[in-house]
């Protein structure tokens, strides 16, 4: 076990890996709706042995591991670790005999992890789980409870419940994070994109969770090499450091007992005929995939395509009601302005609009119209508050 592979070696474990029906359906799941043909595809969707490097390594920087028990759920970390006694976990017969062929020293558990009932625990669990849905969320509480009580999980996924901020967030993250409690030591952000081929509005974080001790401020890294130490979760996301957006965010919310999320209306079907409406898309915004430093497009924090009109009948899901022509463009120019789409950056950390998205934006009095500047007064922004808004929100309609 643990020996370098030679160059025939590695062809035949990568042509497995192309041909393995599990790796398949982890395509489809990342992909979700995307086309994807060729090697390439899936080759992309298996973790870069230079992510293993730097997860491993990491791992080396605060647990020794000879002589530790090591659970891993990727066959790639294999290469990286060596000779160290080390249990593999697959429901997958097919990966499991290749595995056992490059590894023989490997003990291999054939049983599906979430329902794998054991009396083993581990020194230290090294994954990259299924991203799909909040599965990689059951994995990693299944991977406190298989951790020796001093004992380490090291893993890589998404990292949308470390950065939402959404009071209603997902009971899931709340679940998690209390059973994480204090032992979270670090994470550091990194743009998934490009690693893997995907489409991604939030990086992937590799979070590191050591049981055997207790973290007053948890070390962040962002994803473009800045550091800091987080109090609480809550102060994780990198916005969070800064005294603008927390002031912004706080006079915003505070506007929000009636916001957007109030007033939307879903597909009532039966349309008055002296009524405008303004149509708004379930989904909205675009992933960059282009950039190693920048997540989104400039139309993520947006409500609106350009050149929107009101019409007298809605055409598509969801869409918003007015008694007249002028109140339904008023509501047009707000959507489409620095402080209302700074407002929706608050919560939106998907494409989804249709999920708590305008939560954090309020509803006004759309028998007059809103400007920014109409809008900075009301809510008595600063200066550097308004600069702000202007740094991060980018132009789209300009």
């Amino acid at each position: 076990m643990g020996k370098i592979m030679n160059e025939i070696e590695k062809e035949k474990l990568e042509q497995y890996f192309k041909e393995d029906s599990y790796w398949v359906e982890r395509a489809r799941e990342i992909y979700r709706d995307k086309a994807f043909e060729g090697s390439m595809a899936l080759q992309n969707v298996r973790t870069p042995m230079s992510l293993c490097s730097e997860i491993v390594g990491k791992l080396k920087e605060h647990c020794e591991l000879s002589g530790k028990k090591i659970l891993i759920l990727n066959p790639e970390f294999a290469t990286i670790l060596g000779n160290e006694d080390i249990t593999y976990v697959s429901d997958c017969p097919k990966k499991s005999k290749y595995i056992r062929g490059f590894y023989p020293n490997i003990k291999v558990e054939e049983v599906n992890f979430l329902k794998w009932e054991t009396e083993m625990h581990f020194d230290c669990v090294i994954m990259n789980p299924p991203y799909k849905g909040s599965l990689h969320l059951d994995f990693l509480e299944n991977s406190m409870k298989i951790t020796k009580k001093d004992g380490y999980v090291i893993s890589i996924q998404p990292s949308t419940w470390l950065l939402s901020e959404k009071t209603n967030a997902q009971k899931k993250y709340s679940q998690v994070k209390s059973t994480i409690g204090n032992h979270l030591k670090s994470v550091r952000f990194l743009n998934g994109n490009s690693l893997f081929n995907i489409g991604s509005y939030v990086p992937l974080s590799i979070n590191i969770i050591d049981k055997n001790n207790i973290y007053e401020t948890i070390l962040v890294e962002t994803i473009d090499g800045k550091k800091y130490l987080a109090k609480d979760y809550d102060h994780i996301p990198p916005r969070m450091q800064i005294q603008e957006y927390r002031s912004l965010k706080n006079k915003i919310l505070k506007a929000c007992n009636d916001n957007l999320e109030n007033h939307r209306i879903i597909n009532e079907g039966d349309f008055e005929s002296n009524s405008w409406f303004v149509d708004l898309s379930q989904i909205r915004g675009n992933a960059n995939t282009s950039s190693s430093l920048t997540m989104i497009k400039d139309d993520f924090f947006t409500f609106l395509p350009r050149n929107v009109t009101p019409i007298q009948k809605p055409q598509k899901w969801m869409y918003f009601k007015f008694d007249s022509l002028n109140m339904a463009n008023n509501f047009i120019t707000y959507c489409n302005g620095y402080f209302s789409r700074f407002c929706l950056s608050i919560f939106k950390t998907n494409s989804d609009l249709h999920r708590g998205a305008f939560l954090s934006v309020p509803w006004l009095d759309f028998s007059q119209e809103w400007t920014d500047e109409k809008l900075f007064k009301k809510f008595k922004l600063t200066e550097e508050e308004i600069k702000f808004i202007y740094d991060v929100i980018p132009k789209y309609y300009e």
